[in-house]
């Protein structure tokens, strides 16, 4: 396309995006918009509005949706009415779309990189009662520094047990975890200590925020243990805060906090002893589709900027299909 066209179509798509605003600003301003519908109104506009911006040359999908927005002021009430009423999951999806719209973190191989984690024949089994539950089944791995994996599978395949292992939060029935070159089963208690305190950074679901310390304190815990002093501890945390968005939040108490928030402070917290391993378990179950893009976002600066292996627990295949390579269990076996 010449210089021309594609001032041609810019001015096209400005006129477009003004039009749609207009048409929006009539709409939410009716007395039968609630607070609701003018949130879903605001996501379709930007979502809209965004497709145009990206490119002087929208497809005719995009330009044709937004004709048929600007001719009819019931739209909006028709999706609604579509999800029963239920704007929370209309929310989650229209989220869901902008989001796989977006382009992808283009993906590097790291294969070429030395080994960080690797696993030979390992399983792993227990006893509940009278039953024998086999975990794991001769799993062998590896994973490389730099990588951003995710284990995915249904629940019960052997995801949560294998982050556990690598984590040296448990100890395999047969085969070997070697992590940076060495053996976590010939490590006693002590040593296993030492290694999830300076080696692997805990990211949970639950996020686990103490609510009688501030975000600051929070953050700090794992570097009190770690017998870092006082003035490093704070140095270090207001560094990763900046880095994740809290530098503002230091003093406030998870009460005080965001969903988004609070998991920022529980990555920051991972982070706070320069780990080489990030371990994460469904660190976006419980957040929209916006906070589990900020969350991804996060992962990936902790790679680039502070040098972690990134290792993710997930269900939330958007994730997955975000992160270097994925690794899928079932029945405690690696299938792919």
């Amino acid at each position: 396309m010449n210089q021309p066209e594609d001032h041609e179509h810019s001015r096209n798509n400005q006129h477009e995006v003004e039009k749609l605003g207009s048409k929006m600003k009539q709409v939410t301003e009716e007395p039968n918009c609630d607070d609701d519908k003018r949130d879903i109104y605001d996501g379709v506009f930007e979502f809209h509005t965004s497709s145009l911006s990206r490119s002087c040359s929208p497809q005719k999908g995009d330009k044709l949706r937004i004709i048929l927005l600007m001719q009819s002021t019931t739209l909006l009430q028709e999706l609604v009415d579509a999800y029963d009423g239920d704007v929370a999951r209309l929310k989650s999806d229209l989220d869901t779309f902008v989001l796989q719209r977006e382009p992808m973190t283009p993906k590097v191989d790291r294969s070429g990189q030395p080994v960080v984690v690797e696993l030979s024949d390992v399983s792993k089994s227990y006893k509940l009662g009278k039953s024998h539950v086999q975990a794991l089944d001769n799993v062998s791995l590896t994973i490389h520094e730099g990588e951003m994996v995710a284990l995915v599978g249904a629940s019960g395949s052997g995801k949560s047990t294998l982050l556990q292992l690598i984590g040296g939060l448990d100890k395999p029935s047969h085969g070997s975890v070697v992590v940076d070159g060495v053996n976590l089963q010939d490590m006693h208690d002590g040593q296993l200590s030492k290694y999830r305190g300076q080696k692997i950074g805990f990211v949970f679901q639950s996020f686990y925020l103490q609510p009688f310390l501030n975000v600051r304190d929070n953050v700090e815990v794992p570097a009190m243990f770690a017998r870092t002093k006082r003035p490093a501890r704070h140095a270090r945390a207001q560094e990763i805060a900046r880095a994740v968005g809290l530098e503002e939040r230091l003093k406030h108490y998870g009460k005080e906090l965001s969903g988004g928030q609070i998991q920022r402070t529980a990555i920051a917290r991972a982070l706070i002893n320069q780990p080489k391993i990030l371990l994460a378990d469904e660190p976006t179950g419980n957040l929209d589709q916006t906070n589990a893009q900020a969350i991804f976002d996060l992962f990936t600066k902790a790679r680039d900027e502070f040098g972690a292996t990134v290792i993710v627990v997930t269900h939330d295949e958007n994730l997955a299909a975000k992160m270097d390579r994925s690794i899928r269990l079932s029945d405690g076996k690696v299938i792919a």
